[in-house]
């Protein structure tokens, strides 16, 4: 399935590769987390894989109210957000441990991906 191009695989290695070359990174190279959020948004706006389907990029953690209401419009009912955060340097500081346990009962998350420098966790 990853062999596929455009919307059948909007997100397949494939085509996060190709869209890595607009952002100067190589296939084999890392793509940091503020990399392959941008490029997941990319992809999406390319190739509309699933139709009300918005994904809105937050690469340095910071979330605007404001851009939200924007990509949440009357032909949109899901929104994917992406947030690049540091929740430590070395480890994940436990004072993050509170807000991630509760944000792992939200029936509405799909996923939470952590990841160290240059390796996923």
């Amino acid at each position: 399935m990853d062999n596929l191009n455009g919307k059948e695989a909007a997100f397949s290695i494939g085509n996060i590769v190709k869209a890595g070359l607009e952002h100067n990174k190589k296939p084999g190279d890392w793509y940091g987390p503020s990399t392959l959020i941008q490029i997941c948004e990319q992809l999406n706006e390319n190739y509309k894989p699933f139709s009300r389907l918005n994904i809105i990029a937050f690469p340095e953690g910071a979330i605007y109210t404001e851009s939200v209401k924007e990509k949440m419009t009357s032909t949109s009912d899901s929104l994917l957000l992406l947030i690049g955060l540091r929740l430590g340097i070395d480890k994940i500081n436990p004072e993050y441990f509170p807000t991630i346990s509760n944000l792992m009962k939200l029936k509405y998350l799909s996923l939470i991906h952590i990841c160290r420098c240059r390796r996923a966790i």
